[in-house]
């Protein structure tokens, strides 16, 4: 970045731009470096959330219009694209950054219209239930058969338990929430994952945790116990 550029704003303008520059998508063996290609991206994505929207859909559509435009670039990228922002165990996921790449490959040229209908899904999906959303009401019943509904608990902060009671995961998961101090205004609600939820949450794993504030309002979408933690750490401070 040229050292006339002072301001944060500059800087960023400039960083997003030029980002990959000296990267040479058509070059194989910069594709295949894993301290090159994947490390480049994996900063880059870590990146654009701490950007303006804006700013980050520039810096998205001007990585799109280059490596795609070439079948080994565009096949290496979508993989990157998916192992971070889909796999379930990423700690690098978030849907909204997700959205930008989705809808940028889904203006583009290089994708053919069969590629385009499965973007088109994953979009829609990825777009369910995101931070600063109201989260989707539904049905469910406690562990002595009652029905209860999500909104039943609008006035209360909730954190949000999908689980599967076959999942070995879940079992472990839930010993180590079991043993973690949360804040006295915070409830746990556990909720044995459906078919019509996994459809309205597109759950992607289990367990699933949403970090709810009042309202029903999403503060942290599928998160990792210790991001979860984290996060109710940060609002005790």
């Amino acid at each position: 970045i040229p050292d006339s550029l002072q301001t944060i704003e500059e800087r960023a303008n400039f960083l997003c731009e030029h980002y990959w520059d000296n990267f040479d998508f058509m070059d194989t063996l910069q594709l295949n470096n894993p301290n090159l290609a994947e490390q480049g991206f994996v900063n880059f994505i870590d990146l654009l959330p701490r950007l303006p929207q804006e700013l980050a859909k520039q810096s998205i559509a001007a990585f799109t219009s280059h490596a795609f435009a070439y079948p080994a670039a565009k096949s290496k990228m979508e993989r990157l694209i998916e192992h971070y922002f889909d796999d379930p165990n990423s700690p690098l996921r978030d849907d909204r950054t997700y959205l930008l790449f989705l809808e940028e490959m889904g203006k583009s040229a290089y994708f053919d219209e069969t590629e385009k209908e499965r973007l088109t899904f994953k979009r829609t999906n990825a777009n369910k239930n995101l931070p600063g959303d109201i989260a989707t009401d539904f049905t469910f019943k406690d562990q002595e058969g009652k029905s209860h509904r999500l909104r039943d608990y609008k006035e209360r902060k909730v954190i949000l338990y999908f689980y599967d009671p076959e999942c070995e995961n879940c079992h472990r998961v839930s010993r180590w929430l079991n043993e973690q101090v949360f804040p006295t205004d915070i409830m746990r609600l556990d909720v044995e994952a459906t078919t019509q939820l996994y459809h309205l949450y597109s759950l992607r794993a289990m367990p699933t945790i949403y970090l709810l504030d009042k309202g029903n309002q999403v503060v942290l979408k599928d998160c990792s116990p210790e991001m979860l933690l984290a996060k109710l750490h940060d609002v005790i401070q």
